[in-house]
This record gives structure tokens, sequence and C-alpha cells, in this order.
């Protein structure tokens, strides 16, 4: 008799019953009902899963009774601690002692399901016992004997995402490659976009090649469509990828899926997307990306914020100029406009470095118009990287009304950061805008920019340079990265000029040294002070 049957059973009794006003009836049915519930055999609750405290509690035990830990709790275990975000903060040092101990001694066979687990845990680890983690990882792959599932590929390439290139890891690279070449399974648009995106921290070699390499026939025989997350993961993943076959294949599978793709992708995905083309060359494949991409930046009804404005633009900075180039222009621009949120100095300068290979164009001044207004809205000064970043970007661009709009929004931000310039690091940017020629709006910018470039002498110190205009006849020059200064009658010296001396004060020259006089105090070798 089910539940619902035994219940209505006893409705009805009690009904029959209730007209007699026998209280002793009616408790006799209830204990009958009850009696027949009791019998029944009811289905048991679902086990709650573990949570990371019963692990925790677990895991003192064994630790101390000396428990030798199975493969596959090792990999739950090491599974519940990347969930928990970071091992050093919910682990003490004796406890990830044990926990890699027992790792690395483990007997009995590994299972794809363990060996995945230990690999999604990596995220988890840091310094020398990510080191020890890695090793045994390592260790676990090349003796296993189960080919994984594709939940395996997702999680092993998806625990890697905190681990920096070395030869540890690149092994462990060379491993994965071979075992999601002979995976049979089809991955499915969540694991596509997992695997891809742990790869954001493996430097260009021939292992992560490999793994593009098997990677891309199964993005192509995925049959799922990659939604909006997947798609911002799989690219941000890429970041590290130099150009070459395999990461062109790769591009070439994802730029189908990204037109597949029937949800809007919001602004963190545009963003992600973006930027994890930085390192990619111009190729047929990059520019299929960018032709996807446009129109989903255009439908996203998500205002990008500042960290997502600076990620997209900073992606293109090896897109060279092309259509494909200039629609994503044409579609970031009004997003650019639209964004509330204050740009920061590491978003300007981010921003505005991506668009140095962008030619001119009606898109590009379209963006640099958008940008103009947030350079305004900064919050605070430009710190030293900062400005590096935006001058590299701005360097080879024409000179238009929209340009010198960004420099003169630029030049107050500049001026008023405290941190020191580096003249050598910044002399292509300077001789370029020298290059230009004379405008307000140059100027502004060279004098705020001198107004922080430090000289140093060897001892560390900042030697002021000169601000605004210089004296008739004087002009500024560069050499080897270093500005020295000009006259036709006084000749060049290393010293710098002011826009003007003090009443009474001239300026000459003596054997080449400049030298200043003055009818009553005389002369000079420094510059005289103003009154």
């Amino acid at each position: 008799m089910s539940s619902e049957m035994a219940a209505l059973c006893f409705h009805r009794a009690v009904c029959r019953w209730s007209t007699a006003s026998s209280t002793h009836c009616v408790r006799s049915y209830a204990n009958y009902a009850h009696s027949t519930l009791s019998q029944m055999q009811l289905p048991s609750p679902p086990s709650r899963p573990p949570t990371f405290h019963d692990v925790l509690g677990r895991l003192e035990f064994w630790q101390r009774t000396e428990h030798e830990l199975e493969p596959s709790v090792i990999g739950k275990i090491l599974v519940s601690i990347a969930k928990a975000r970071y091992a050093d903060s919910v682990l003490t040092e004796s406890q990830q002692r044990y926990i890699l101990q027992q790792t690395h001694s483990a007997s009995g066979q590994w299972s794809a399901q363990a060996v995945s687990g230990a690999c999604y845990g990596l995220q988890a680890w840091a310094g020398l016992p990510l080191n020890s983690l890695q090793e045994a990882v390592s260790n676990k792959l090349s003796q296993l004997q189960q080919p994984f599932a594709g939940r395996h590929i997702g999680m092993s390439l998806y625990g890697l995402r905190h681990s920096e290139d070395g030869p540890v890891v690149r092994a462990i690279l060379a491993q994965l490659a071979k075992i999601i070449a002979h995976c049979s399974e089809v991955l499915g648009e969540q694991i596509v976009g997992n695997a891809l995106y742990g790869l954001q921290r493996c430097a260009e070699s021939m292992e992560s090649r490999a793994v593009l390499a098997a990677m891309a026939p199964k993005i192509v025989q995925s049959s799922e469509a990659l939604k909006a997350q997947a798609i911002g993961n799989a690219l941000y993943g890429l970041q590290r990828c130099a150009d070459s076959t395999e990461l062109r294949a790769v591009l070439a599978a994802m730029a189908t899926k990204i037109i597949q793709c029937s949800e809007p992708l919001k602004a963190q995905a545009i963003g992600n997307a973006l930027y994890g083309l930085q390192r990619c060359a111009d190729s047929m494949e990059v520019r299929a990306v960018l032709a996807a991409m446009a129109p989903k930046i255009v439908q996203c009804s998500e205002a990008l914020n500042a960290q997502a404005i600076g990620n997209a633009l900073y992606g293109l900075q090896r897109c060279a100029d092309s259509t494909e180039l200039r629609a994503v222009l044409a579609a970031m621009a009004p997003k650019i406009f639209q964004c509330s949120e204050p740009l920061k100095g590491q978003h300007i300068g981010n921003a505005l470095y991506g668009l140095q290979q962008c030619a001119d164009s009606t898109e590009l001044r379209a963006v640099l118009a958008a940008i103009a207004p947030k350079i305004v809205q900064c919050l605070g000064p430009l710190g030293a990287q900062d400005v590096e970043m935006a001058l590299r970007g701005l360097r080879d661009c024409e000179d238009s009304p929209e340009l010198r709009a960004v420099f003169t929004a630029l030049a107050p931000k500049i001026a008023e950061g405290s941190e020191p310039l580096n003249q050598r690091r910044l002399h292509k940017q300077l001789s370029a805008l020298q290059q230009r020629g004379d405008s307000p709006e140059l100027r502004g910018i060279v004098a705020a920019l001198e107004s922080r470039i430090a000289d140093t002498d060897g001892s560390g110190r900042k030697e002021q340079r000169s601000i605004g205009n210089l004296p008739a006849g004087w002009s500024r020059h560069l050499h080897e990265g270093k500005t020295f200064y000009h006259h036709p009658d006084h000749g060049s010296q290393w010293q710098p000029i002011t826009g003007s001396l003090p009443a009474g004060w001239s300026i000459h020259t003596d054997n080449g040294r400049t030298y200043y006089h003055h009818p009553q105090h005389g002369s000079r070798w420094s510059m005289p002070d103003a009154a």
C-alpha cells in the first residue's frame, strides 16, 4: 500500500466515525493508521552529500590514526579542498603534508575519476606543496590504464588554471594531450569551456600545442551549442598561446561555435573572450572569431563595466587592421559610451594599449571619442605603467580631433601622478609626439610627461625637467632616449630650459656650456630661480 492510500484510508475512517462523537473510536482508528504506515516499506530519503566540514573531520581522524587512504578517497578529498578555494586557508601544514604523502604513496589502482580529481585539486594549492602535488599527478597520469570520459578531461585541464609553466606542468599537458586524443566520448559545451579555460597560465610550448591539437577536433565534433559563459571561458584560456597551426585550428572551431550560440553574451564573457586573443597574430582564423564576436557585442543588452572594456580592447593588441577588427571597434564604441562605472588608470592603459595596431578609421575615431570623457572621469592619476601603455597604444595613431581629445584628457591625469616615469622606456613615445608637430594638445601632454620623468644621476635623485613652452630659439630633442636642448646661437645642452627667466637675467654660452648673467647679480652656471 502506498503512503497516499494509507493516508486516504485514515481520512475516510475518521470521517465515518466522527458523527458518533466517540473520542475512543477516533483514537483507535488513528492508532490503526499509524500501525499501517509503520509497517510500510517507505523509500529512504537520498543521502546528503558530504560537506567540506565532514571531509575535514574524517581527515583529522585518518591523520590521527595514520590511516592509509585509497586513491578514490584521495581524489574526493582534493576535489573538496578545491571547492573550498585554497588549501592553505582550510588545512594546517600538518594536514597538507599528510595529504601529499598519501597522494604520492597510495597503493592500489588509480581510476580515471581519482586521477582527474587529483588534477582538479591542483588549483587550490600554491608554492612547494603545489609542486609536490603536480609531480604526484604527473606520475599517476603516466600509470593510468583507464580511458578518460569527457568530464575527466574538463576537470583535469580546469585544475591547471593556477599552474605556471614548468617541466612538470608540461609533462602533465603532454600526458593529457594523448588522453584527449584517445577519448571516444563527444565533449559537452561546458567541458569545452572548462578545458580551454584551464590553459590560461600555460606558456607557449610543444606540449600546450599538443593539447590544442587534441582539443580542436573535439570542439568541432561537439554537438552542443556553446553557451555564452563557455565561449568566454574557452577564449580566455588562450591568452598565452602564440600563433600556431594548432591555435588556428581551435580558433576556427570556436568561430563556428560563437556563430551557433543562441544566447546573448554578457559583459564578462565579451571581455574574457576578446582578452584571450592578446597573443594571436593576424590570421583568417582570428578574423573569423572577430567577425563572429562583433554581432554578439552589439546584441549584448548588459552594460559593459570598466574591467570588461579594458579587457576587451586590450585583447586586440595584435589584431591587424581589417574589416573584422573595425566591426568589433564599431560594436565597442557605444558600449564604452554607455559605461557608467568610472575607469581606473589600469583600465585606461589597457584599453588604449590594445589599439596599437589599429589604422585610422571612422571606427577607431569612434572608440577614441568614447574613451576621452572616460579618461576625464577617471578615478585618480595614472600610474607609470598606465602612462606607458596608453602612449604605446596611441603612438602610431594618425592625428585627428578625437586623438587630440584623448591627449587633452590624458595630460592632467598624467601630471597628477606622483610615480616617476622612466624616460628611456618612453623615448619612442616622446619622439613620436615630437614628430607630430606643434599643437596645444601636444604641448600639454609633453609638459605633463616631463613633469614626471625621472633621470637618475646614479644617486636615484629625480632631475627636474622643463615644463611648458621653451624660450624663443630653443628646441627639444632626444638622443638615445635622453632629452637635450638646442639653440642656433647657444648650441646644445643637457640641462633643462625653463619657459622664461626672471627679470634681468639673460642666457649665454661659453665653450659650448650655458651660463646665466644679471647686471647686478653677475654670472652663474645654474639656472636662476624665478623671483
